[in-house]
């Protein structure tokens, strides 16, 4: 985020809800039910329910309207449900899932309830597809380093310490992360510059602080090398190897405020599954409008260079300034990714770590909790997502020493096709 004063809120409208399951609390975050609606008004089913299995993984989609607080999935190996049942619940407003519990060769049987608060509908349809691929299980990250160059200002919590300062938390949390991939937002910042040589940025000071991952070479927009895009691309070479050279989109608005969205293809060593990973940082103080036009272009130019290098899984990751419910905020980037059923992972998350604190803190000591995320990582349909967690160092609920940034990082743990 680069606007100390715009605050996180919750809209009046959004349902927020704590789920527990195998041990692990979760946030949960829907439109409620419209003002006046009667409490036990029953949702009516998902309709179009469809599921496909292919080279590009098992997944399904259906049709809904959006006043519901999350959906019921149930996975059967027959047709009337009765073995080797699994039940799968969505969290938000998105109409496409993929499930996390399938094997290769298998076919499952699907039906979608809707729900609304503790109401659900009945049952759709059924639908059945068999899984075609195998997967490899990874983690990716996304993180905001939060700018140097806003080092001292009063953010709404505290004052912004030092980057030099910063530093150790985010290697700190980043080195015990164990993702495979990690993209850096506000990373870009001249450290120190140098003659006849490229300056330290931000990101290179923190490459250079974590020796188990390599900054990955995102610079090039054909002829155009730009390294101050702000949004940047680390790796674990032993888990992931970059197939091709990266580089980078513009996605607009342009001038002074264009952003950006940094993209790498990698292979992971294991099993040789491809994927395109995609960083990027929408515009925090422009409109509404402004970030869902760039998350539309970053779309658009993600998928069409995932067709032309034969690429079927793409993550999408970043701060989007926009979640479900902000406070006089519309989520278009959101509404942007979901009318394309790209899930955002925490919605199809089977687990969750510390999912209760917003992903922004603010600067605030004791972390705030229950409005949502404004950091995403969005995954195309065939990538299941096991788990969505939060990276915090808390004692007793509260940062100590330093805080690292206004942002903590999010993680997903990602069944890859191949």
């Amino acid at each position: 985020m680069d606007s100390t004063s715009r605050m996180v809120h919750l809209r009046r409208k959004t349902t927020t809800a704590l789920i527990a399951g195998a041990g692990v609390v979760g946030l949960v975050i829907g439109v409620a039910a419209p003002v006046g609606a009667k409490a036990a008004s029953r949702p009516k089913p998902p309709t179009s329910v469809t599921a496909k299995g292919n080279s590009g993984g098992l997944s399904l989609v259906w049709h809904h309207d959006n006043n519901v607080t999350g959906y019921l999935v149930e996975q059967a190996t027959n047709s009337s449900f009765t073995s080797g049942l699994h039940t799968y619940q969505t969290r938000g407003i998105q109409k496409a899932f993929t499930p996390s519990a399938v094997a290769h060769g298998v076919t499952y049987f699907y039906r979608v309830a809707a729900k609304r608060g503790s109401t659900r509908s009945q049952w759709s349809v059924t639908a059945a597809a068999t899984d075609r691929t195998r997967f490899s299980v990874l983690r990716v990250l996304s993180y905001n380093s939060r700018s140097a160059k806003f080092d001292g200002q009063r953010a709404p919590g505290g004052v912004v310490a030092p980057f030099s300062q910063r530093r150790a938390g985010q290697i700190s949390l980043l080195q015990s992360s164990h993702a495979a991939v990690i993209g850096i937002e506000e990373g870009a910042f001249c450290l120190q510059k140098h003659v006849g040589a490229p300056c330290t940025r931000q990101i290179d000071s923190l490459a250079d602080g974590l020796p188990n991952y390599q900054l990955d070479d995102t610079t090039r927009d054909g002829a155009v090398i730009n390294r101050y895009t702000a949004d940047d691309i680390l790796y674990a070479p032993s888990v992931v190897t970059p197939v091709g050279i990266g580089g980078f989109f513009a996605i607009g608005p342009p001038g002074s405020l264009q952003r950006f969205g940094a993209y790498q293809t990698f292979s992971v060593n294991a099993t040789g599954a491809r994927f395109l990973f995609i960083v990027t940082h929408t515009l925090a103080s422009g409109s509404d409008q402004v970030r869902g036009n760039e998350t539309s272009s970053m779309l658009k130019q993600g998928k069409a260079y995932a067709a032309a290098h034969g690429v079927t899984s793409v993550l999408y990751a970043g701060d989007f300034n926009s979640y479900v419910g902000e406070f006089h905020v519309h989520d278009y980037s959101g509404t942007v990714m979901r009318n394309a059923n790209v899930p955002d992972s925490i919605g199809e998350a089977a687990k969750y770590s510390k999912a209760q604190y917003d992903s922004i803190n603010a600067y605030y000591r004791t972390p705030k909790q229950g409005h949502g995320s404004s950091d995403h990582i969005y995954a195309t349909r065939g990538i299941g997502v096991r788990k969505w967690g939060e990276l915090l160092h808390l004692s007793h609920g509260k940062f100590v020493g330093t805080i690292p940034s206004d942002h903590n990082p999010i993680y997903a743990d990602v069944e890859l096709p191949y």
